[in-house]
């Protein structure tokens, strides 16, 4: 890339990295599940995983200098067309999965900023999934007509929204240190460490690597970075250390406002600025402000994404694996057909789950679950694609390595593939206890089936990874008999 092109310098890249990456929601769901434990375990996801995994893929893009840099061609170089089209497929049905995520909470957003309140009862799920479903297909819609003035919609009230999560961190502490409201509860540092043995924090691993999702995206831009590899190193490890500290500030926050029993996955952070709100006094709009500034920027956001995710997909794949009529573009130049088809496919994965639960806290922590349990499968790709480099192409040019020493580099990797293939396989499991309970007879209360959980959980898997088989077999058979032979490692 020539220098000219280099326009990144350092503190945008930073900023970059962390609007990319921190989401104060995030701090709101693993607070409400693990409480103040949930503080450590934001500083340890970060130094553990998100940092040298975003190195990681910081590596593989610069392998692939002058390449789109995206998933398929960083494990293509390594493995071969044949993994990389798995990987591919896999984070496409990932961000499906995502897309219930952000299209339930926009939803919930649009309620509490137009009413002041979520007007879907406890009982509700399956209602708030139908019109989740409805709102989807509008925005798949508003996509086939372009997404110009939502991306730039976006682009102001995400800006919005992370000066909203900011002020409630400040606004909280000076609530406790200069006007002396009283915390809402006392925590030591005790009650900052996590327990491993427990069940509950096994998942939230999995959700805390889901919260991290978009960091590896930053690796693209190395080539884009003033002052080359060395600017780029510096402030991706000055970003980790921030986002660090701004989830550990966060769930200190978080604290000193609400106690954890408080909390839910639905209306978290309208509790919370319901209760800082009167803390400060300021009266009840300040939730229809939040809602509404955080409504529009999850629909902005789900427009743009819905479109890339389409977008990223057909750039990439070599042509002949996906149906011609999937791959047809309109006069405008976008794939309506394919943008249809993952309507319908959302519309399958928001119906499911709610027709085996009622309640909506419970529909939404199902969600989040299999939406965490979906990205850590091509993250394993990417992984893997990593060791395939320091492995068997540790001589392609590139003008950055994490590490320098191949073996350090494969420890390192391998440490990252255990706890991602242990967080997969505790995600997509239904919690022991619950288990004994229903063997019992006892009562699961709101909690789902958790043979249903196990069946969506793991159904949704064996689908879309058949999926990915079958069109490659049809890929292999159709370039096998025009006398090809795809590249595979």
């Amino acid at each position: 890339m020539s220098e000219s092109r280099k326009v990144i310098g350092f503190n945008t890249l930073v900023m970059m990295t962390i609007t990319c990456v921190f989401g104060f929601r995030n701090v709101i769901n693993q607070y409400a599940e693990l409480g103040p434990a949930s503080i450590s375990l934001w500083l340890i996801g970060t130094v553990v995983y998100f940092l040298p995994m975003v190195l990681m893929m910081g590596e593989m893009a610069s392998a692939n200098a002058g390449k789109k840099s995206g998933i398929y061609s960083w494990i293509e170089s390594t493995l071969g067309s044949k993994w990389a089209f798995y990987g591919s497929w896999t984070y496409f049905f990932a961000n499906m999965f995502y897309f219930t995520v952000l299209t339930s909470t926009l939803v919930v957003y649009f309620s509490w900023g137009v009413t002041g309140r979520n007007f879907f009862g406890q009982d509700s799920a399956l209602a708030l999934a139908i019109t989740c479903i409805g709102v989807f297909w509008l925005v798949t819609f508003s996509v086939t007509k372009g997404v110009g003035f939502l991306s730039k919609l976006a682009q102001v009230a995400g800006a919005a929204s992370m000066g909203l999560s900011l002020l409630f961190i400040i606004a909280a502490i000076i609530s406790v240190f200069v006007m002396d409201n009283a915390p809402a509860q006392a925590i030591t540092v005790a009650d900052t460490l996590p327990s491993f043995s427990d069940w509950n924090t096994l998942v939230m691993i999995g959700w805390l690597l889901f919260a991290f999702a978009g960091g590896e995206s930053i690796g693209v831009y190395i080539g884009d970075t003033k002052g080359g590899s060395k600017t780029f190193v510096k402030a991706i490890t000055v970003a980790a250390l921030l986002i660090g500290v701004l989830y550990c500030l966060g769930g200190y926050a978080v604290s000193l406002v609400v106690e954890q029993n408080s909390l839910d996955l639905t209306n978290g952070i309208f509790t919370l600025f319901l209760l800082l709100g009167e803390q400060l006094g300021l009266g009840h709009w300040v939730v229809n402000i939040v809602g509404v500034t955080l409504a529009i920027a999850s629909l902005g956001g789900l427009a743009v994404w819905v479109n890339s995710s389409i977008q990223v997909m057909f750039s990439e794949l070599p042509e002949g694996i996906l149906p011609e009529k999937l791959t047809e573009r309109d006069e405008n130049d976008i794939p309506a057909n394919a943008l249809w088809i993952q309507a319908a496919v959302v519309s399958v994965l928001f119906i499911v789950p709610a027709l085996g639960i009622d309640s909506v806290e419970t529909l939404m922590k199902t969600i989040i679950s299999m939406s965490a349990l979906n990205l850590l499968v091509p993250t394993i790709f990417l992984i893997l694609g990593y060791m395939g480099l320091r492995i068997g192409k540790s001589d392609m040019p590139r003008e950055f390595k994490m590490v320098r020493s191949d073996k350090l580099a494969l420890l390192i990797s391998s440490f990252l593939l255990t706890v991602f293939l242990l967080a997969a396989v505790v995600t997509s499991i239904p919690a022991p206890e619950l288990v004994a309970d229903w063997l019992n007879g006892k009562d699961l209360g709101d909690n789902a089936h958790p043979m249903f959980t196990l069946l969506i959980n793991i159904g949704g898997l064996v689908f879309y990874l058949g999926m990915a088989k079958l069109l490659w077999s049809r890929y292999e058979s159709r370039q096998a008999q025009a006398g090809f032979e795809p590249a595979m490692a």
